[in-house]
């Protein structure tokens, strides 16, 4: 686990949110913002990517979601990113 001298925000039901919860919506800001430089419609890039657009929709609003190593892979080659940068 990597330090961070930042807490979690509150969440509405006033605890904190949890890292993985903090990951998934730097993973989902990354891909959305990749996605509008690229000019991809959700739609586009479900479609390149072989995933489900509502799958894509929950991966962008960082809901609990972790995707597996394959859509990694798919997201950052239609995206142009490495791995890595996604899973950072």
């Amino acid at each position: 686990m990597v330090y961070s001298p930042y807490k979690a925000p509150v969440t509405r039901s006033g605890t904190r949110a949890k890292d993985h919860d903090l990951r998934a919506g730097v993973l989902g800001r990354l891909v959305r913002a990749r996605r509008k430089e690229r000019s991809l419609s959700q739609a586009d890039l479900a479609d390149r990517a072989g995933i489900d657009i509502a799958y894509l929709r929950r991966v962008e609003r960082g809901d609990d979601v972790a995707p597996g190593l394959l859509v990694m892979q798919a997201l950052s080659q239609e995206l142009d990113v490495c791995v890595g940068e996604l899973a950072a």
